[in-house]
């Protein structure tokens, strides 16, 4: 559903803009995956997904039968054949190999990489290849890369390691391997020993050269000749950067160059030891058009070498220690091996840790893509043709996640895929399987970088205990190395550690730089479309990043414009001291109207005549007797039979679905007296559920179109909009039969008139409350259905995140228990204070409300100095600011119920404007003490009853909505406590 709301999105925003029909369609015969425009090509459609390009080609293939055409700008060169076909890739890099050289178009593109083995062609190729290959198994280079690997896993990352866990310092193993990748890879290719990886983590200038050329020339890619160019020589952008990491690269090597010629002349080097000093001597009667005396020639063999030596390597295994941290099961299969089959001297025998390594580089292969061209017009065997010189991208990280390809599994982590059933490695070809590429081109130094992997796979895995950092988000840089954009903060024990995230997303921000630029006409839309699928996250990073408070400039005319704040300060003042001016304002009205007139919508005198009523209600002896029996009984009649029949048949269950069918029974009855019974073994169709979610989608969605644009999709029907049209109608039904026979039954004197709120509100007083209609139907409706979504949605998403981060934190779970043990007593719940502790954590770091919309009636400076016009769009970002350093201290991100503890043992109080779970000022949740014992009980229940283990390798994401639901739920396996 989030995809298809990003979709609207961007759709709609064209379409304001005159461009109608300007969105991504879902494929169908005879429709392009991608529109081609005139003159813009399909360039348009691609580059909001240029952040997230290797998951995009992987969608876009898998559309079209594994190869796609794009069509770039008009004469920009940018025309390009995406493919994943293994027919297509063996026949381009074996078959037809002398037709497919790298060509001179991918000359140009890294030309930074000069005469080395990975750019060039034809007979230099050749020459290089032999010479590589007699290095690669010359007995001097094959000891200097054993005693290399020995020396720098002894003192380098041993003591590295053994220092983290014993200080509990977080590292990055991202940077950690690419620092021991770089030793070692210096010192087989030069023979110079960078000492990067140490206690001290020196600054290693070749990383960060080597890591901006690879992106400059990723970016090439999708950019004309001309225009690189261009920057380059204007000293712009990534170009100027990458210019500059060069001079650094060439300075580097010239030293090491001059200072081995040196050591050559007075005979002080073996001539076979490293590749520098091998090419240095190298013989030109056996390799005609090898240079051994020009120093750019050195410099272009042994660049080369170093940067396929220390990158893809350190990415193989930076992915590889992420998945095991995410497979546990996985783990404990390799430590059984290394424990009963480990010989330093024959790693052959890991079988099961060789086929983990290789489930990784399918996932996620160092190498994401290749670039090919013709250098004649050629027909592939998938039926394209292709002109001479034309671009082919081979789009390796696609080719390993087709499901056409490698199964229905292909996306699972699953290394038994690479062993048959007598136990032994299964080979797959390398057209299909190409992390050490294919055909004549094929990785000379492939055993020799499974080697390195394997031992130091080994020694960590053997020695140490290892677990992501809780909250981290792991994404790919775009980049010709499948690298981490937040690197791979671990913790480890000998063993473990925690590391302040390093929020550094696209654009790092600086005094002169905006976080999102402000295009013209668009706005700050382009660079906000891609993260919309992840805007509570992309909240978090940009209000980090500017000082709590950011203005968004929506496209021009568009009137989505907003303010986004998580400062304390301007939440207290906006919602407590001048609580007069900020009322929910006629935007929010216009957004949020399928509410109608109820209290979640209603503003000024309407919402205080509601406010009272309420709070009358919510102290009613009759209400809350009815709040204490329906808990009772849906627990005993549902919940604990739902979960025993689970348990005994070891039936997976989506706890999330559980939490809302319960939440919805017990609001229900609580709000209409009338229980749906939708939490039962036989899990019922709830139309209900769909239709609230569908309508809390679309309305997240509005606030990123135009008013106009949206209410046409309504009057249209179409989208989100016209699905929440036609379940709001379905409801509005069924809600109709309910207050007509509820005032039937009035009538008949069969009700009470203040067990349940529909009777009550049925029977209010008028003279008390004289803006509240009783006798009106659709005023009825619009009352209890804003109390039955705020006591369904918000309480059961609580529960679901609450249940997950007890399963990522065992040790909490202890201590509940524990204390539930010890002090529990069901006629006090406050007794528990570590519980309360927990939810409070909880609703902290996952609020069911992740942000309040709020709209100034007049002018207003907020504290943070930001100035508000009459009418605009204020957003308090409620996610955010439980996320923020600077207000919950450099542990922000981490789980830690203790944090609400005081010494004495008693509950500390946040204020409101800093723990917004129940809103704050005025308008602060009523509800507030009957959704924290609601929660408890339940909480009480299952922790009391059963154990629980969430499905391994379910990817824990929110939806974008204005409520914080799991996108795909909480998968759980339960089983009784004995």
């Amino acid at each position: 559903m989030a995809m298809i709301g990003l979709l609207e999105v961007f759709a709609a925003f064209f379409f304001f803009l005159v461009f109608k029909h300007f969105f991504l369609p879902k494929k169908s015969p005879g429709q392009p995956i991608l529109k081609s425009w005139p003159v813009l090509g399909m360039l348009p459609g691609m580059l909001p997904h240029i952040p997230r390009i290797f998951e995009w080609t992987f969608e876009v293939l898998e559309a079209t039968n594994l190869t796609f055409f794009f069509k770039g700008p008009w004469l920009s060169g940018t025309d390009m054949l995406f493919t994943a076909d293994p027919r297509n890739i063996h026949h381009i890099l074996s078959l037809n190999f002398g037709n497919y050289p790298k060509g001179p178009e991918f000359k140009k593109i890294f030309d930074v990489l000069g005469d080395g083995i990975l750019s060039v062609d034809l007979e230099l190729w050749e020459d290089l290849r032999k010479s590589n290959h007699a290095m690669f198994h010359h007995p001097d280079f094959l000891e200097l890369s054993v005693s290399s690997n020995t020396s720098k896993l002894k003192e380098g990352l041993v003591p590295f390691l053994d220092n983290a866990a014993h200080e509990n310092i977080v590292i990055d193993l991202q940077d950690v391997f690419k620092r021991f990748m770089f030793d070692t890879s210096s010192i087989l290719m030069t023979g110079y020993d960078p000492m990067s990886l140490s206690i001290e983590m020196p600054e290693v200038e070749f990383g960060e050269a080597a890591e901006t050329g690879e992106e400059a020339i990723y970016y090439r890619h999708f950019k004309p000749v001309i225009l690189w160019r261009l920057q380059n020589w204007l000293g712009i952008g990534l170009e100027r950067k990458m210019r500059s990491s060069l001079v650094t690269v060439n300075r580097m090597f010239a030293k090491i160059i001059s200072t081995r010629r040196e050591e050559i002349s007075r005979g002080e080097r073996k001539q076979s030891a490293d590749a520098l000093t091998y090419y240095m001597n190298v013989d030109t009667t056996k390799y005609r058009l090898l240079k051994p005396s020009n120093d750019t020639f050195i410099r272009d063999v042994a660049f080369s070498l170093v940067l396929s030596g220390r990158d893809t390597t350190s990415s193989a295994l930076t992915w590889f220690f992420w998945l095991l941290s995410m497979h546990p099961q996985v783990l404990s299969k390799i430590r059984k091996e290394i424990n009963t089959k480990y010989d330093p001297t024959d790693l052959e025998k890991l079988v099961y840790l060789h086929a983990a390594l290789s489930e990784t580089m399918r996932l996620y292969p160092p190498l994401p893509f290749n670039h090919k061209s013709p250098a004649k017009p050629d027909v592939l065997p998938s039926g394209h043709k292709v002109e001479a010189n034309s671009k082919i991208v081979i789009c390796i990280y696609a080719l390993g996640r087709m499901r056409s390809i490698w199964g229905e599994d292909a996306l699972d982590f699953k290394p038994e895929r690479w062993i048959s059933k007598g136990g032994e490695l299964k080979h797959e070809p390398s057209y299909k399987f190409m992390a050490f590429n294919a055909g004549p081109r094929a990785c000379l130094g492939k055993h020799l970088a499974l080697l390195q992997m394997k031992i130091v796979a080994v020694e960590i895995i053997q020695n140490y205990d290892f677990k992501v950092t809780e909250g981290h988000k792991i994404e790919a840089v775009p980049s010709i190395v499948l690298r981490m954009k937040h690197g791979l903060p671990e913790v480890f024990v000998a063993f473990i550690s925690f590391l302040v995230f390093n929020c550094s997303f696209l654009l790092k921000k600086s005094q002169s730089q905006p976080i999102l630029k402000n295009w013209p006409f668009f706005g700050m839309l382009p660079g906000m479309l891609a993260h919309i699928p992840r805007i509570f996250d992309f909240s978090v990073e940009v209000l980090e990043a500017t000082n709590l408070t950011f203005s968004f400039k929506g496209p021009w005319l568009s009137g989505t414009d907003m303010l986004f704040t998580a400062d304390p300060w301007n939440i207290h003042h906006i919602l407590s001291l001048n609580f007069g001016n900020y009322p929910k304002g006629p935007e929010a009205k216009k957004i949020f109207n399928a509410l109608g007139d109820g209290i979640l919508s209603a503003d000024m005198e309407l919402w205080e005549n509601l406010r009272k009523s309420n709070h009358a209600i919510f102290h009613h002896p009759d209400f809350l007797k009815l709040s204490v029996s329906s808990n009772t009984i849906k627990l005993k009649e549902s919940l604990i039979p739902f979960l025993d029949n689970a348990a005994h048949e070891k039936i997976i269950i989506d706890l999330q679905d559980v939490f809302k069918r319960f939440m919805f029974d017990t609001s229900s009855i609580l709000m209409t007296g009338y229980d749906p019974m939708s939490l039962s073994i036989e899990m019922p169709e709830v139309l209900f559920d769909e239709a609230v979610e569908t309508g809390e989608e679309a309305i997240y969605y509005r606030y990123f179109k135009p008013v106009i644009l949206w209410r046409l999709q309504s009057w249209l029907g179409i989208g989100l909009e016209g699905k929440m049209r036609t379940y709001l109608a379905a409801f509005n039904r069924r809600f109709a039969k309910i207050i007509s026979s509820r005032r039937e039954e009035m009538s008949r004197g069969k009700r009470k008139q203040s067990v349940d709120v529909l009777t009550y509100y049925m029977n209010v007083d008028t003279t008390k409350y004289k803006l509240l209609k009783p006798n009106n139907d659709k005023f009825i409706r619009d009352v209890v259905f804003s109390l039955l979504l705020a006591g369904r949605d918000t309480t059961s998403s609580v529960l679901t995140w609450f249940f997950w981060l007890l399963s990522k934190h065992p040790q909490v779970l202890t201590k509940i228990r524990k204390e539930i043990n010890t002090q529990y007593d069901p006629t006090d719940l406050e007794k528990l204070v570590y519980l309360h502790a927990a939810l409070s954590e909880t609703m902290r770091l996952y609020p069911p409300l992740p942000f309040n919309h709020k709209s100034p009636a007049k002018p207003d400076v907020l504290p943070s100095g930001h100035k508000v016009e009459a009418n605009s769009k204020i957003v308090i970002c409620i996610y955010a600011l439980g996320r923020m350093r600077s207000i919950w201290g450099e542990d922000a991100l981490d789980f830690k119920p203790e944090r609400w503890i005081s010494d004495s043992g008693n509950l500390r109080h946040e204020p409101s404007y800093k723990f917004m779970a129940f809103n704050a000022g005025p308008r602060a949740c009523l509800g507030k003490n009957l959704a924290l014992m609601q929660m408890k009980i339940v909480a009480v229940e299952i922790i009391q009853k059963y154990d629980f283990e969430v499905t391994k390798g379910d990817k824990i994401k929110p939806v974008p909505s204005v409520i914080l639901r799991m996108k795909h739920g909480l998968s759980v396996k339960v089983t009784k406590k004995i």
